[in-house]
């Protein structure tokens, strides 16, 4: 089979595996690949950003000389763009790619972000709403009346929609919730931020009618949103299937108390304390959670936190804000008896170190000690530490107290087994600078050779690669 007649989407996957010299190698010794191929996999995914800098400017007048010159073979090659506009450089720039938008019509992904101070260009939400393939949309701040323009757009299975300078309303009559209502049957995901939640969901004793706000397909859930007095909070009813959940939410003061309803079967929970406890005595039992914003004051006891885990946890973040937090010494010895089947556990919180240089080691391997027979893949602790003046007299204070707590912390994570796959502590000193960290993978075992030390320290950047799989 010759490589013209080979599938797009496996020419696209055989080349995202190739380094770029080869790539380039490739293009340069095969000619149907230079000619036909490499248009299509430049511009694949393309990324146009409209500012006053001369070499992006030139990107985007060759990615609309390209389609105007090659037609189809480039324009139906456009998947996914990504279009920033900060400033529009001249009013032939603007027209040029706007000719471009209108020939490509195989687009299923899209991203717009629009910041011009002069006003914004309506043909670029023309373009979009005269897509018929498009199944992730990804708008950043659009002008209100952007969304009267795609008011007619269907068939999303992925929304992404974040105000910046604009307010967005998400009422019964909303352009916005107008617009929602579209994908009620195919959206999947869906993430809001800085919009104003005031919906009141329809309440039938029959089936759901056209005009009730119900995504009985949506399965994640992002929300970052301001709920308005007197407006109903309920994901159980609008969004009944979901299963990933992440919320920040700011609600009206007189409507602080007001509990959440959540969907019965969430698997995945980002969120505050109080909105997690609501999640819990809703009925579900996640199998992932990071809550942040866990409150200290007035005292809590152990047993009252970890007692709202659910057995079947799998991963926990737990994420203390309040300065000088004393937690329980016995805290993470109840967690670990409540989630025996935890997998991946990351705390950070900030607390109160005497100005023993030995103070935080020896925090360190009183909080470990209680995980070691949890059958872990990842363990991480990031400390705030508010050393004492005592302890702040020389440059050194910092990293002496982070090897000694990194060799504490290792002397007891080898006890785990090899199950640990990754693991890290991370210190941040206000007064001495950055967060500083130490990070240590699983050793690689040739097959036939007695394991030694299971685990190896590895510099910061692999080790946040690997931290960044099991981190929010």
């Amino acid at each position: 089979m010759s490589l013209p007649t080979l599938n797009y989407d496996i020419i696209a996957a055989i080349a995202s595996k190739l380094n770029a010299g080869a790539l380039l190698n490739l293009a340069l010794t095969c000619r149907a690949m230079r000619q036909a191929i490499i248009p299509e996999l430049l511009y694949a995914r393309a990324s146009l950003s409209l500012n006053d800098e001369t070499m992006h400017q030139d990107f985007v007048v060759s990615f609309c000389r390209s389609i105007m010159a090659y037609g189809p073979v480039v324009a139906n090659a456009v998947r996914h763009l990504e279009i920033c506009i900060a400033y529009l450089h001249s009013r032939a720039v603007a027209d040029s790619l706007r000719e471009a938008l209108e020939k490509t019509v195989c687009l299923r992904g899209a991203r717009l972000c629009y910041a011009s101070p002069h006003g914004h260009e309506p043909w670029i939400y023309n373009a979009i709403a005269s897509q018929t393939q498009l199944t992730h949309l990804d708008l950043f701040d659009p002008p209100p009346d952007a969304l009267i323009v795609l008011k007619n757009l269907s068939g999303l299975t992925s929304f992404k929609f974040a105000g910046h300078i604009h307010t967005y309303l998400l009422s019964p009559n909303s352009s916005l919730t107008h617009l929602l209502s579209n994908f009620r049957h195919t959206l999947e995901e869906l993430s809001l931020h800085k919009v104003t939640w005031f919906l009141q969901p329809l309440r039938r004793s029959g089936p759901n009618t056209a005009d009730d706000l119900v995504w009985p397909a949506l399965r994640t859930l992002d929300l970052d949103v301001r709920i308005r007095y007197g407006s109903a909070f309920d994901l159980a009813h609008c969004f009944p299937s979901t299963r990933t959940v992440s919320l920040r939410t700011y609600p009206h003061a007189s409507a602080a108390e007001t509990r959440y309803r959540y969907p019965p079967h969430i698997e995945s929970f980002t969120g505050r304390w109080d909105e997690y406890v609501d999640l819990v005595d809703s009925g579900s039992s996640p199998q992932h959670v990071r809550v942040k914003e866990i409150p200290t004051k007035p005292a809590f006891t152990s047993i009252e936190l970890a007692s709202q885990l659910p057995h079947s946890l799998q991963s926990l973040v737990l994420a203390f804000d309040e300065d000088g937090v004393q937690l329980p010494l016995n805290l993470l010895e109840h967690i670990a008896e409540c989630a025996p089947n935890l997998r991946s556990f990351y705390m950070v919180w900030t607390p109160v170190l005497s100005a023993d240089s030995n103070a935080l080691c020896n925090l360190i391997e009183k909080m470990t000690a209680p995980l070691v027979r949890l059958p872990l893949r990842y363990l991480a602790f990031h400390v705030t530490a508010h050393l004492s003046r005592a302890s702040q007299g020389g440059d050194d204070a910092g990293p002496s107290s982070l090897q000694m707590a990194a060799d504490g912390f290792l002397r007891q994570i080898e006890a785990i087994g090899p199950s640990l796959t990754a693991a890290c502590i991370r210190v941040s000193y206000p007064r001495q600078g950055p967060c500083v960290g130490k990070y240590w993978r699983a050793r690689e075992v040739p097959c036939g050779e007695l394991p030694g030390q299971h685990l190896v320290e590895v510099p910061e950047e692999l080790g946040c690669a690997g931290a960044a799989i099991y981190e929010p």
